[in-house]
């Protein structure tokens, strides 16, 4: 058997590029049409007849130092197999062939990938000597073996053993089910040997069915395919976002993985069903309100800052205020959730936490106009948005601070902040979402997200500068309209109900 290889850089379409299977422009279309699909780049290649299985697998063993292997059911310890979680070598492509003296022989579709190879070196607690195998091999063989021992382990689910377009139609099922119920939350929690599926509508929580584990599988592996987080050996959490096809829109998805004891559970928060965030003119805000922000990001640098509870929809806002720049002017850097809102190439994604600690040297270092911090500077840890690295760019910030006056007050706690806040402030765009019960002519339940907006001005920079208290800056606020007044409105017009209007000034 073939050791474990080092860790390599090295993509699959550029060993297969490099070992001549494919081209480069099979590669590139192949990419193109994986931003459709969600499958794997080598999965893509097959679909599209650009090179087979075996071709893929000879490649990589071949490039990588490897023995290439076809897995038989007569060669393979029924026990060893037992030993793992049936779900979990379905979903890595993963057959353990033998292990001795504290080193498993394992057959894996993918080499490449440190994180199968963290979870299989978790799960086993031994060394691995890698082999390379086809995706479909493995998969026939783990079916056989399941269903010839049955003892230890259980029979295959006709859903896990499908092939990968199963799992991408068992999502977008998951996702109908909950948009047609008014849902913004799917919530998977293991159970008693089963997963609970509770939904979230109108801010209430409701258990929908269940599910048996191997079809929380199906969900993991199609949300690890189009990009989603993964658990890193001895993580308890992993979040991100990611883009889900729908037909011809796209849903945003943030999502949430907990290590338990009975297994993973998972969250699901739906998102836009646009590539990118609305203009200003689609928040919802008043058009003087459009017009004030426009006139504030019109400035060269400064500070604006998008603030509210987590849900209230900052991360759209922000977008929608950077999509209001000329990106072909400017260097932009995003760092967090805003970076899946905007063109492409309009904005760098650094959203990993350890990036997103370096944003002040990633700014510096990248000579950027625009630096977007979308969750990044949370609490107290807003202060950072004054640092001297901010200064001479336009800082977008979105945090979770639900009063503004009290989030100026703290950043201006000091000579060095009042100075710097001052000078930068451009905009606070306080916001909550409200949502509203279905009606007479609507069945389902809809959102109604309700903003605040204050400009900085000569006035409120004075006070700033001269040290005062929260309830000074707001009285400082020239034509200032608090949230209250705005959900007192609504309420009066019939937007939303005074119950509604309660829990929202709540």
């Amino acid at each position: 058997m073939s050791a474990r290889p080092q860790p390599h850089t090295r993509t699959l379409a550029s060993i297969l590029v490099e070992a001549g299977v494919v081209s480069e422009a099979q590669v590139q279309a192949a990419l193109e049409r994986q931003r459709e699909t969600g499958l794997r780049i080598g999965e893509t290649l097959v679909e599209m007849g650009a090179a087979t299985e075996e071709d893929i697998g000879w490649a990589l063993a071949r490039q990588l130092g490897l023995t290439f292997v076809e897995p038989q059911l007569e060669a393979l310890d029924p026990q060893l197999t037992a030993s793992f979680p049936p779900a979990m070598l379905r979903r890595l492509d993963a057959v353990p062939l033998v292990r001795d003296s504290g080193r498993l022989s394992i057959a894996l579709a993918d080499p490449l990938d440190p994180r199968v190879i963290a979870e299989l070196e978790r799960v086993s607690r031994c060394s691995l000597d890698i082999t390379v195998a086809t995706p479909s091999a493995i998969r026939k063989v783990l079916g056989e073996v399941f269903a010839a021992h049955g003892t230890g382990f259980d029979a295959p689910h006709e859903a896990a053993d499908a092939p990968r377009g199963a799992e991408a139609a068992f999502l977008l099922e998951q996702l109908n089910e909950a948009i047609a119920g008014g849902a913004d939350e799917l919530h998977y929690v293991p159970a008693g040997g089963s997963v609970r599926i509770a939904h979230r509508v109108a801010g209430t929580l409701a258990e929908t069915g269940s599910l048996d584990g191997d079809r929380l599988e199906l969900l993991l592996s199609r949300l690890e395919a189009l990009g989603g987080p993964q658990l890193a050996a001895g993580a308890c959490h992993a979040r991100g976002v990611l883009r889900c096809p729908m037909g011809a829109e796209t849903l945003t998805l943030a999502v949430s993985l907990l290590r338990q004891p009975s297994g993973i559970a998972l969250t699901l928060t739906l998102g836009s069903t646009s590539d990118v965030a609305p203009s200003l003119d689609a928040l919802g805000l008043e058009p003087a309100d459009v017009a004030c922000l426009r006139a504030a990001l019109d400035a060269r640098a400064g500070l604006c800052i998008v603030t509210g509870p987590p849900g209230c929809g900052g991360t759209t806002t922000l977008a929608a205020l950077l999509l209001e720049l000329e990106f072909g002017e400017k260097r932009a850097l995003a760092f967090g959730d805003v970076a899946t809102l905007l063109p492409a190439d309009a904005a760098v994604d650094a959203s990993a936490t350890e990036a997103a600690r370096g944003w002040r040297e990633a700014a510096v270092g990248q000579h950027a106009d625009v630096v977007a911090l979308d969750g990044v500077l949370r609490g107290d840890d807003i202060r950072a948005a004054l640092a001297p690295e901010a200064a001479g760019r336009l800082v977008a910030v979105r945090t979770d601070w639900l009063d503004s006056f009290a989030l100026l007050e703290h950043l201006a706690s000091d000579a060095a902040g009042r100075t710097a806040l001052a000078a930068r402030l451009r905009c606070v765009v306080q916001q909550r979402r409200i949502v509203t019960a279905p009606s007479d002519d609507r069945d389902a339940p809809a959102a109604t997200v309700v903003h605040e907006l204050l400009i900085a001005d000569d006035s409120l920079r004075a006070a700033i500068l001269a040290g005062r208290p929260a309830g000074a800056l707001r009285a400082a606020a020239s034509g200032f309209v608090g949230l209250g007044e705005r959900i007192r409105l609504l309420a009066e017009s019939g937007v939303i109900t005074p119950e509604e209007a309660a829990r929202a000034a709540a």
